[in-house]
């Protein structure tokens, strides 16, 4: 709770803002939310869109990010067919890599077994956080927490309990 005239107020968590305006803030922010570079926003290959491509440096691999107003899609399957769709098109990964930051690097100069995909969503339901609570399976669930003061949080794996 922030501090006011030295008291507290009271924020409330509000409904996440669409997915696009969700989409936007994060990729604009990138680096500061989830620690990762920006590579490309409504990425195509093969049969699927795929909200936004990022790269993290620490394991030199790239990062998935699907944005979900609800809980209500099949994350599960959905991931894995992005990361399928990633390992079956790799150079269509490195080509936009390597155009994004001027970049010559080769297939095998990135780390594919460390590749990951981000759901951001409000909230999910327990079995997907079940299906997921697997530290060999490279999905990570995100509750993204909305507040009254134009706040942001993400909670990896978790939920915002409690009264607001």
């Amino acid at each position: 709770l922030p501090l006011k005239d030295s008291g507290l107020v009271r924020i409330k968590l509000v409904i996440c803002p669409k997915e696009k305006r969700l989409q936007n803030l994060i990729e604009d922010n990138i680096s500061l939310t989830l620690g990762i570079n920006f590579i490309a926003s409504e990425f195509t290959v093969g049969k699927y869109r795929m909200d936004t491509i990022g790269y993290d440096t620490e394991v030199q691999s790239f990062i998935i990010i699907e944005y979900k107003k609800t809980s209500k899609y099949s994350v599960i399957d959905q991931g894995y067919a992005y990361l399928n769709t990633l390992v079956n098109h790799k150079a269509d990964f490195v080509l936009a890599y390597n155009e994004k930051f001027n970049r010559t690097k080769r297939i095998n100069e990135f780390d594919w077994s460390q590749v990951k995909v981000i759901f951001i969503a409000q909230s999910f339901d327990e079995y997907q956080k079940d299906a997921v609570n697997n530290p060999e399976l490279p999905i990570d669930l995100y509750e993204a927490g909305w507040f009254t003061n134009n706040v942001l949080s993400l909670n990896w794996g978790g939920s915002f309990y409690g009264r607001f």
